[in-house]
């Protein structure tokens, strides 16, 4: 009985999956950027929306089926249910992908990408898949029970940074796409070497005097907030009683992000700093956000 709930939740799934990402596919076949060598990332094809889609469903289904495997549940029911919030999860992506083409789809994409990583949080502690909801805005985070009421709280270290590092650059808080994105936004003039913007963790950062094409790089760092979304179950692996209980401190997301970007770290302190080198293959996080942004901007 539970296969069969299961082959029914993941056979769902994938056809709602796939109608979001077919449309985003045939116009990724369009998506192109400026010419660059062997190795770095040029033109994007249309297949990759279906290969974000099948890593992401396949990894969180996995890493779900160990968890209940080694605790004694069921294994086949938590990799339904884990299919089925990767699924939403993957869809929030794919929206935000979008951002730019009515007002309310980043919010709409931010909290689809949170409803969804909550329920493959709830599925790895083993209790119902929207027990707990689990919200950000900025460094604040709070864990919402939706049986007893019960709001928790905790912070991140990583948007805590992005919020400093703007102030002391005197980047300029953008509170018009802060209330439609639900998260920090910044704006520059360009100086510091940003060319388009960037991301810390879920505080985003673009370069107003690109006005022309603001929305379209928001775009792609909007894509690095839901990357950033999507490594919350990683807490469970990695919180103490301390952290958890006297800090209130949250690092399970911080620490991956932190490991992916490493390269990204090296690259700009290199003396002859060139920002073509953040475009390599082998920057997963980099190649996941060109995939699915609607276009890709002509330089990271």
């Amino acid at each position: 009985m539970a296969l069969k709930t299961t082959t029914k939740t993941v056979l769902a799934g994938v056809a709602s999956a796939l109608i979001t990402a077919a449309p985003a596919s045939a116009e990724a076949q369009q998506q192109h950027t400026y010419n660059m060598p062997v190795g770095y990332i040029n033109n994007v094809k249309s297949e990759a929306h279906l290969s974000v889609l099948g890593v992401n469903l396949a990894i969180n289904s996995v890493v779900c089926g160990i968890k209940a495997g080694f605790e004694g549940r069921n294994i086949f029911k938590d990799i339904g249910q884990c299919f089925a919030g990767a699924t939403i999860q993957y869809t929030g992506m794919e929206l935000g992908a979008q951002l730019n083409e009515a007002p309310g789809i980043p919010a709409a994409a931010y909290r689809a990408t949170e409803i969804g990583t909550s329920m493959i949080q709830n599925t790895l502690k083993g209790i119902g898949p929207l027990e707990e909801v689990n919200v950000g805005f900025g460094p604040a985070y709070f864990q919402i029970n939706t049986k007893t009421g019960k709001v928790d709280y905790s912070w991140n270290i990583l948007p805590v940074g992005g919020l400093i590092a703007n102030m002391a650059l005197g980047n300029q808080l953008d509170f018009e796409k802060t209330f439609l994105y639900q998260t920090p936004v910044f704006s520059t003039a360009g100086r510091n070497k940003v060319d388009y913007g960037y991301a810390f963790g879920n505080i985003l950062t673009y370069n107003r005097s690109k006005s022309n094409r603001a929305d379209e790089f928001l775009s792609h760092e909007f894509i690095h907030l839901t990357q950033y979304v999507r490594l919350r179950p990683v807490e469970q692996f990695t919180e103490t009683d301390f952290l958890k209980n006297k800090l209130h401190l949250r690092i399970g997301e911080d620490l991956v992000t932190g490991i992916l970007q490493t390269p990204q770290i090296i690259c700009a302190m290199l003396p002859n700093y060139d920002h073509s080198c953040r475009r390599r293959w082998w920057l997963p996080l980099e190649v996941e956000a060109y995939a699915l942004a609607k276009k890709a901007p002509e330089k990271k």
